[in-house]
């Protein structure tokens, strides 16, 4: 879900020709509320503050604990299948209830709904059983998608408004409030693994964090109750305290005088995506959208579990995600920098070229891999993850600019449903962890050859148009 990424703000984004008719809107409340000093500049930049703080750490609860499922919650893949539930019901939600809840709620009520179902996951976590986890996994699947729905409103809503206030573009200023939220929103995977091992680390011993093998013959760890509850305890009080932000800082659109923009009905954004598949550029595209979630996954359930947990223990799983995360926020803005210089298509093929090495280099790998090993692959896990993140997303917007709520909504929706199939069948084949990376590949490989046939089509019957959008 970190990864919702920077298709974010892009999924809000107004269309080239509403961006008047919406700086009109924006520019006669302003006027209109010049007494309120809510509506100034200096208080809507706070705002934008108040939200990536509050996004980030509820994010930094979720991201490690979702590293720490499959290890965590290995007993009968309770971990796996949870996340596998997680992102089958958001697949739904991105589609059926984002656009109703943020709509009937508005953004701020909206926040606060989908940082309570973050305290609900957490609070399942506490006593991991199936009557637990599933339910407090599928109510955030139901409301993580609102919730995203809900801060790409805000954040392009008082980006428009400061962009009237201080006579600048508003494309400029959505980009420029993105780099801010997505520079304090990254820090999340950061400091919630760091906490994670930290607190295993110092709260356990080596003999009591260790790993057996039980009558299934699944290697499970052993984490004291001591441990897991102060690690929870911790990531709960994250998460109510990102809901005390915006229920006593965070000032409502309504009282920075800034109209939020009529979202598309549910019956409206479902027909657009639906027609939108008629195009065959989606069609081929779909593969590398669900190899997003599906690499990601992999990443986050069965490399922490096969080859962190059971080689250096859970307590080591915070800092190698941490290094991963670190490597992945420098990378993604490295991408940015470098497609813009050689293009978008050299950036993605290296990035699978890259992804397709690491994955052949497991699959033949026959000894137990150090402890140096274990970090240069998760470093250069997230050069992958960064470049599909950001070439992924700028595709979809070079692609639909026209149709950009349709556009990403499909993104949305093909990348959960990866996540969703990685996790379910992580479960299936939890003995198999050469079938797994067999599966991985063989997703990547398609993904590939998706992109290259789109892409080489694109160049040939597009030509024209690729360079007014290059230019």
């Amino acid at each position: 879900m970190e990864e919702e990424s920077s298709l974010s703000v892009n999924h809000s984004s107004l269309n080239e020709d509403e961006s008047e008719d919406e700086n009109d809107d924006v520019t006669s409340l302003l006027h209109s509320s010049r007494s309120h000093s809510s509506a100034t500049p200096r208080t809507i930049k706070l705002n934008l503050y108040v939200l990536s703080f509050a996004m980030m750490i509820v994010f930094t609860a979720f991201a490690s604990l979702q590293a720490l499922q499959s290890s965590l919650n290995a007993t009968a893949g309770r971990g796996v299948t949870c996340l596998a539930v997680l992102y089958g019901v958001m697949v739904f939600s991105s589609v059926f209830l984002a656009p109703v809840l943020v709509g009937k709620l508005r953004p701020k009520r909206t926040l606060i709904v989908g940082f309570f179902g973050h305290c609900v996951f957490t609070a399942s976590n506490f006593y991991p059983q199936w009557w637990s986890l599933i339910p407090g996994c599928a109510f955030l699947g139901a409301v993580g998608a609102p919730l995203w729905a809900a801060h790409n409103t805000y954040l392009t809503s008082i980006a428009a408004a400061y962009a009237v206030a201080e006579g600048m573009k508003k494309d400029e200023v959505i980009q420029q409030f993105s780099g801010i939220f997505y520079a304090v929103y990254q820090t999340s995977g950061i400091i919630g693994n760091l906490v994670s091992s930290l607190i295993f680390m110092f709260g356990t011993d080596r003999h009591t964090n260790s790993s057996h093998t039980n009558e299934s013959n699944v290697s499970v760890v052993n984490v004291p109750e001591s441990a897991r509850y102060s690690l929870l305890g911790v990531f709960e009080g994250f998460g109510v305290a990102g809901i005390l932000l915006i229920l006593f800082v965070l000032t409502s659109l309504k009282g920075l005088g800034v109209r939020q923009r009529s979202c598309m009905s549910v019956s409206q954004l479902a027909v657009s995506v639906v027609k939108l598949h008629r195009d065959v550029r989606l069609l081929l595209i779909i593969p590398i959208s669900m190899y997003a979630g599906i690499h990601q996954a992999f990443f986050f359930g069965e490399y922490t579990k096969y080859y962190v947990t059971d080689v250096l223990g859970i307590h080591m799983v915070g800092f190698v995600m941490m290094t991963a995360g670190v490597i992945d926020s420098l990378s993604s803005y490295a991408s940015g920098k470098i497609s813009k210089l050689i293009g978008q298509a050299p950036v993605i093929l290296a990035g699978g070229c890259l992804n397709l090495s690491l994955i052949i280099f497991l699959k033949v790998s026959t000894e137990t891999p150090s402890e140096s090993i274990i970090f240069i692959v998760a470093g250069l896990w997230g050069i992958v993850d960064a470049i599909s993140n950001t070439q992924t997303t700028a595709l979809y917007g070079m692609l639909y600019t026209d149709r950009q709520e349709a556009g990403f909504g499909a993104y949305r929706f093909w990348r959960s449903v990866g996540y969703a199939v990685s996790y379910s069948y992580s479960s299936a084949l939890y003995h198999s962890l050469q079938t797994k990376l067999t599966l991985l590949l063989s997703f990547l490989c398609v993904s590939l050859a998706g992109y290259l046939i789109m892409e080489i089509g694109r160049r040939k019957f597009e030509a024209p148009r690729r360079s007014t959008i290059q230019s």
